[in-house]
C-alpha cells in the first residue's frame, strides 16, 4: 500500500503559499503539506500539515485535485487562512540538512505560470482554475 499525503492550495490577498526547495542544486516550489497520519482524514492532516510548516491556522474549502504518481496518492484542498504569523512554521523536516532547504515563500498569482512547481500537472490545473475565464478561487 502506498503512501497517502494531502497538500494545500492557500491563497492570501492573490498571493499563491509555496514552499521554496533547493536540494541537490536544484530549485523547485511545491504545496504545503505531508503525509495523512493513521486514523487521519485527509483534511485534518492538511489543517495539521500547514500549521507545522507555515505556522498558520487554516480552514479547508474543499477538495480540489487527487494526483498520483508512483505508490503515492495525494490530495489537494483549496484552504483559506484563518490565524496566525506566515512563516512560523518548524516542521522537523526544516531543520534536517540532508533533506535541502525549506524556504516559506508566497508568490503572486499572475506568475505562477513562469515558476517551477511541483507537481506540474496541478500547477497546470491552478492556472486553468485561477488564473483562467473560469476562475473558481
Amino acid at each position: 500500500m502506498g503512501r497517502k499525503t494531502a497538500r494545500a492550495i492557500i491563497f492570501i490577498e492573490d498571493r499563491l503559499c509555496l514552499i521554496k526547495r533547493i536540494k541537490n542544486g536544484n530549485e523547485y516550489y511545491v504545496f504545503p503539506g505531508g503525509g495523512i497520519k493513521k486514523g487521519e482524514k485527509g483534511k485534518q492532516a492538511v489543517i495539521r500539515e500547514v500549521k507545522e510548516e507555515l505556522g498558520i491556522d487554516v480552514k479547508v474549502l474543499k477538495k480540489l485535485y487527487k494526483y498520483k504518481f508512483g505508490e503515492t496518492k495525494e490530495k489537494y484542498y483549496l484552504c483559506e487562512y484563518s490565524n496566525g504569523e506566515y512563516g512560523t512554521g518548524d516542521a522537523k523536516e526544516f531543520n534536517n540538512p540532508f533533506k535541502g532547504e525549506y524556504i516559506i515563500t508566497m508568490i503572486d498569482k499572475k506568475y505562477i505560470p513562469s515558476y517551477l512547481i511541483y507537481p506540474k500537472e496541478i500547477k497546470e490545473k491552478i492556472i486553468k482554475d485561477f488564473l483562467g475565464e473560469n476562475e473558481i478561487g
